[in-house]
């Protein structure tokens, strides 16, 4: 687990900080880390299963950002991945696979995987509006760039940006993306 020092070094570099954070012991550390200055929007939280209400509120009020690893974190069972948490805080969220060797990879199947936990909560007594489909594709875009801090390089088609456009072939089953790269 990153400490203090960890994360001052990152911020006093200018690097983006990443670090596991899948419990309520961590949450508590997240807190106290705060008190030792070295919290901001160069930490990317990856999990955050299990985080009480206020370590959620001192990830939003530092701009922390968070990576999401739905289809992971449900084959190793550890609980409901945290993306209504992070909404319901307006925390960016981006999806990850985080472990090459414990399911697929790609992205179309961590959104799909996200919208449908999403989508099985709703009959639950406590259950928030659903997510829509729009969400999730925001979630793994826009949200995607902003937890791997590079929103200020890509993410959207703006002049003087760098841009990735993903073209589906509708023909294949899994309506994966064509891997084929064009430079003008």
């Amino acid at each position: 687990m990153p400490d203090a020092t960890d994360f001052r070094l990152a911020r006093d570099l200018e690097l983006p900080a990443f670090a596991h954070v899948d419990n309520d012991w961590f949450g508590r550390a997240v807190e106290g880390l705060e008190t030792e200055g070295p919290l901001g929007p160069w930490i990317t939280y990856i999990h955050c299963l299990g985080l009480d209400t206020s370590t959620w509120h001192t990830i939003a009020r530092t701009g922390g950002k968070v990576s999401i690893s739905c289809l992971i974190e449900q084959t190793l069972g550890m609980g409901r991945p945290a993306i209504q948490a992070a909404i319901d805080h307006a925390v960016a969220t981006g999806p990850s696979a985080d472990a090459v060797s414990l399911g697929a990879v790609d992205l179309f199947s961590q959104m799909r995987t996200a919208f449908a936990l999403q989508r099985g909560s709703l009959h639950q007594a406590e259950a928030s509006a659903p997510v829509s489909a729009r969400e999730i594709l925001r979630m793994a875009t826009l949200g995607g760039v902003e937890a791997a801090h590079v929103d200020d390089m890509v993410g959207s088609l703006t002049p003087g940006r760098k841009a990735g456009v993903v073209v589906l072939n509708g023909r294949t089953l899994n309506v994966g993306p064509e891997c084929a790269s064009f430079t003008p």
